[in-house]
């Protein structure tokens, strides 16, 4: 039963790509593109704390050759230039906002007036929590954990199998928004199956209620 503590962390991985969806449709081609180039960043500086530290060892050798072309043959694609590669600092390869920065001062400016502020309700009543979990910090432990505090005779069982519903509840529901998401961005034709996933979900779990009633009954629409 303790295994349903697993999927909050999981359904955080979730919340995270929808806001980089939301956040990266609103102008794709050149956040697609910023996306690549602050991925390509922290593969670099990955490589370089490597090289730093095992780069004489005789062992790591190969490995690091490997990843060093690796990284070079994934540099052009994704947007980086050679002089940008040699200090990606310095060149302003930025890097690729967490959830929390999309809404700051820097970027949430970025994203419409509705966007801003699905995302905001998203982190509110939904990321917060997940990252909490995550993270543990003492509300995620006190969120989480207190559940294995129980004896069995004080409903220890049955509180853990609430948990794991719920935590199942809500990662459904994160995925059917992905779907629906790429499925209005690709525009893949599937509002019918999206709408019929999201009838059933909403009559069962206020959270997709929210969701739905926010971004998602418009995205199902044929208009």
């Amino acid at each position: 039963m303790g295994f349903g503590l697993a999927v909050e962390p999981l359904a955080r991985s979730l919340a995270d790509l929808i806001f980089t969806l939301v956040f990266m449709r609103e102008d794709l081609p050149s956040r697609a593109r910023w996306y690549h180039r602050g991925g390509w960043r922290e593969l670099k500086e990955d490589f370089d704390r490597h090289s730093a530290v095992y780069g004489k060892l005789k062992e790591w050798q190969d490995y690091l050759h490997e990843w060093g072309k690796a990284l070079e043959s994934w540099r052009q694609p994704w947007g980086v230039s050679e002089t940008e590669a040699a200090a990606p600092k310095e060149m302003k390869v930025d890097y690729w906002p967490t959830p929390g920065q999309m809404l700051k001062p820097q970027h949430k400016d970025k994203l419409s007036v509705k966007s801003r502020d699905f995302l905001t309700f998203l982190n509110d009543w939904v990321y917060r929590g997940l990252s909490a979990s995550t993270h543990v910090s003492a509300a995620g432990i006190m969120r989480r954990y207190r559940y294995l505090l129980l004896k069995r005779d004080e409903g220890r069982d049955e509180f853990l199998t609430k948990f794991k519903s719920d935590g199942f509840f809500t990662a459904t529901t994160l995925m059917v928004a992905i779907c629906t998401e790429v499925n209005s961005i690709c525009d893949f034709d599937r509002h019918d199956k999206l709408a019929y996933l999201w009838g059933v979900l909403v009559d069962y779990w206020p959270e997709a209620k929210d969701l739905f009633e926010r971004r998602y009954s418009e995205l199902v629409a044929r208009t």
